[in-house]
């Protein structure tokens, strides 16, 4: 990416079509994951 990191994805999306939770949780997630990413990155600054 443009700052070099090495970024790495990971999904369960499978948890959602099997109904151990839903699609707002997913986003409840991503949001958290942001967040400790920003005060990660802000860290390294």
């Amino acid at each position: 990416n443009d700052h070099g990191f090495k970024v790495i994805v990971i999904t369960n999306q499978a948890g959602v079509a099997r109904g151990y939770f839903g699609e707002d949780k997913v986003e409840e997630i991503h949001q958290e994951m942001k967040r400790q990413l920003r005060v990660l990155l802000l860290a390294q600054l």
